[in-house]
């Protein structure tokens, strides 16, 4: 069933008998909610399992490494059947190489979760992945059966962007929206403290 519908919405993105080329074209395409996920509102705690097993917390990752958090996180829910999603992985890992401070976690989804490092390495991917097995997480996130799905979110926990689509002006919209994150946490982040 998955796989259908990414395949609808692969569809729906290049249009009946489009080139790739004309799917890049498109606008990357924004919503306010995702499920309980909502721009503006701390992201849900989640948990989850690495390939190698290594158990995985959303807070953990926002922690300080060597004195500073990061300025802002990407999650990325993708399939290795999915088509769309080749598209949108090659465009945060290029951002995550021209940039330094943001995390990225992306979430792979069944059914063919044995397949992820191979499918990851061919797309010259390598980012820190969760198989979510039993998709605890992407029910705990309102990520159904559509993806990918990206959200963007501050060093404070906030939501800050959420993408259904992502076309080909993905790359400057994510970097904004990082920029973006960075900037709101920080502010968010010192508004509090005495002066």
């Amino acid at each position: 069933m998955s796989t259908l519908v990414c395949a609808v919405v692969g569809l729906g993105l290049m249009g009946a008998g489009a080139s790739t080329a004309d799917a890049a074209g498109k606008a990357t395409k924004s919503i306010e909610q995702l499920g309980p996920v909502k721009v503006g509102e701390k992201l849900p705690t989640w948990a989850g399992h690495s390939p190698t097993g290594e158990m995985v917390r959303f807070s953990e990752i926002l922690k300080p490494r060597r004195g500073e958090p990061p300025k802002a996180m990407v999650i990325s829910f993708f399939g290795t059947w999915c088509q769309p999603c080749r598209i949108g992985l090659r465009t945060i890992q290029k951002v995550m190489n021209e940039t330094q401070g943001y995390k990225t976690v992306l979430i792979a989804k069944p059914p063919k979760l044995n397949t992820v490092k191979p499918f990851l390495r061919s797309l010259g991917v390598n980012q820190l992945v969760i198989n979510d097995t039993h998709e605890k997480i992407s029910v705990r996130l309102g990520v159904t059966a559509e993806i990918p799905r990206t959200i963007v979110i501050g060093a404070d926990g906030v939501v800050r962007a959420i993408f259904s689509e992502e076309g080909g002006d993905f790359e400057m919209v994510l970097k904004k929206a990082l920029s973006d994150a960075a900037l709101k946490s920080n502010i968010s982040g010192t508004a509090g403290t005495k002066r």
